[in-house]
C-alpha cells in the first residue's frame, strides 16, 4: 500500500479547507486498495480451482461461462482498483500542497513580524510599525494574495483531476472492463 506524503508543518488555516482531513481521506482510501486486492485474488483463486484448477472441477461450457463472466467482473475490479488509488493520489497530491503554501505563509509572517508587522489570526496584516513596517507588510500582502491565489489553484486542479476520473467511471472505456 502506497502511503501518504508528508504534509509541511503548519499550525493554521489561512488558505481554507482542512489539509488534515483531505489527508486522512487519501489514507482511508489508500487502505481500502490491499484488501480490495486480496478479495480479487481469492475470488480469482476460487473460480480458477472450481472452474479447470483440479482434477474433477466443473467443465463445459456452463464452467468456460461463468470463468470468463468472472474474468470480466475481476478486471472490472482491477479498474476500480486504479479508480480508487488515482482519487486517492490527488486528494493526497491537494493536501501536501495545501500545507506547503500554508507552511510558507506561515513562515514569511514570522519573518515580517521581525520587521514591525502584525499579523492576524486569519493572516492578514493588521497594523505595521515604520517605515520598514509598511514596506513589508505591503509586500507581505503581495505574497499573501499569492499564497490565496495559489491555494485556489491547486483545489482547482486536483477538483478537475476529480472530476475527470469520475467522468472516465460513468463512461468506461469497452477495453477496460
Amino acid at each position: 500500500m502506497p502511503g501518504t506524503a508528508m504534509l509541511a508543518a503548519f499550525s493554521r488555516d489561512w488558505i481554507g479547507g482542512d489539509i488534515r482531513e483531505l489527508r486522512e481521506v487519501a489514507e482511508r482510501l489508500y487502505s481500502y486498495l490491499p484488501q480490495l486486492q486480496d478479495l480479487v485474488d481469492r475470488l480469482s483463486m476460487t473460480s480458477e480451482n472450481l472452474t479447470h484448477g483440479r482434477p474433477g472441477g466443473w467443465q463445459g461450457p456452463a464452467a468456460d461461462e461463468f470463468a470468463g463472466t468472472w474474468n470480466r467482473q475481476a478486471a472490472a475490479a482491477r479498474v476500480l482498483e486504479e479508480y480508487v488509488s488515482t482519487a486517492a493520489r490527488t486528494i493526497e497530491w491537494l493536501a501536501v500542497e495545501l500545507s506547503r503554501i500554508e507552511s510558507a505563509l506561515e513562515n514569511e509572517a514570522s519573518l515580517v513580524a521581525r520587521d514591525g508587522v502584525h499579523i492576524g489570526g486569519d493572516g492578514t496584516v493588521i497594523g505595521y510599525a515604520g517605515p520598514v513596517g509598511l514596506l513589508t507588510a505591503f509586500e507581505y500582502r503581495t505574497l499573501f494574495q499569492r499564497a490565496q491565489d495559489d491555494a485556489e489553484q491547486a483545489r482547482t486542479v486536483a477538483a478537475e483531476q476529480l472530476s475527470r476520473l469520475f467522468q472516465r467511471v460513468l463512461r468506461p472505456s469497452p477495453a477496460r472492463c
